[in-house]
């Protein structure tokens, strides 16, 4: 039915849309060390994976689903190499996150206190048995969260750090402040304030950034809400074309109030303000956004279709398809050149 009567509707020849996206989408993340980008849902992940997978683009990179990593096998396919690039770094054992284990782990801030004294009182004791700084992630993962005992199987802080190794930065080709170029943190801090457990989603996500070291470039794709992965990360993202990338930086740390600000500053927009954008938003909105709401809807009205058109119909201008030139390019100059 659909072939014989209907394949004019349904025929999607010619609209590049999601294959274009998903180019922009690899395109828009470092070009070497194999970099990660962390995507969630079908529309973001998908198009990317058909671009690699068909058309062998970035095949170098590698695409990772959040949705995907609170499960035992897609952690089995991310730990294992694909196309051109390496396995993703995490460390555990299968034992680890087989099944049920670490489907989620509580958060128990109030036991900080409780290592801080342990510390203060015997710290060469404590730093033997868990690590020199208790709340390092490679030391919360090793120490409690892989932990088969019971008793301590929950990470013991709402804050969690991770070493900033500064000559892997250096080389990372990331775009560092100013102000940490000659004095870097030492720490990543991470809050975890209001969180009363972490999935194992959560847990692969922290274990990456820590076996990462800023060696191999991690990526949140823009489409991702933060309710995906740990809203504080939020403050480490740059904005590298449709990707935010994940830095050791915390702008809120640089005393710029949003990041925005922080943006304008790094790629020297010293012109215009945020209020001057503000002001050209509702000019568009007002003046540009009615004129073309109308062209849209003597579009449906000649497609026959109702307003406001969906996604599928909104590249078509008439029934029997979008005009398209007739002739050669030489053939369509030449009449330009006529004209």
């Amino acid at each position: 039915q659909m072939v014989s009567q209907t394949w004019d509707d349904h025929d999607r020849s010619g609209r590049y849309a999601c294959r274009d996206f998903g180019q922009n989408y690899l395109n828009s993340i470092s070009q070497d060390k194999n970099p990660i980008i962390f995507t969630c849902g079908d529309n973001d992940t998908f198009p990317l994976w058909y671009n690699q997978e068909v058309e062998g683009v970035r095949t170098d990179a590698r695409v990772c689903n959040l949705s995907y990593l609170h499960t035992d096998w897609y952690i089995d396919q991310m730990r294992r190499p694909a196309y051109d690039s390496p396995s993703l770094p995490i460390s555990w054992n299968r034992i680890d996150y087989a099944g049920k284990a670490n489907d989620y782990v509580y958060v128990k801030p109030e036991k900080k206190e409780m290592i801080k004294n342990m510390y203060a009182q015997n710290p060469e004791k404590y730093k033997k048995a868990l690590g020199e700084n208790p709340f390092e992630v490679k030391n919360i993962m090793k120490y409690w969260v892989r932990n088969q005992d019971e008793r301590v199987h929950y990470i013991p802080t709402d804050t969690l750090y991770i070493r900033i190794d500064k000559e892997a930065v250096y080389r990372s080709g990331m775009l560092i402040p100013h102000e940490y170029r000659d004095t870097m943190p030492e720490y990543m801090v991470i809050s975890l304030k209001g969180r009363d457990a972490l999935a194992r989603g959560d847990l692969m996500l922290l274990e990456m950034l820590s076996e990462a070291n800023w060696e191999r470039p991690l990526y949140m794709s823009r489409t991702v809400g933060d309710d995906n992965y740990l809203a504080s990360l939020q403050n480490f993202f740059v904005t590298e074309g449709l990707a935010s990338r994940i830095t050791p930086f915390d702008w809120k740390k640089l005393g710029y109030s949003n990041f925005i600000e922080l943006g304008y500053y790094r790629m020297n927009r010293n012109c215009y303000t945020k209020e001057d954008i503000e002001a050209f938003r509702h000019a568009v909105q007002k003046y540009l956004v009615p004129v073309a709401e109308e062209i849209y809807k003597h579009q449906a009205q000649r497609l026959g279709k109702e307003y406001p058109l969906s996604f599928a119909d909104a590249a078509l201008e008439f029934r029997s398809g979008n005009p398209r030139p007739v002739g050669t390019a030489d053939d369509i100059l030449a009449q330009g050149k006529k004209f």
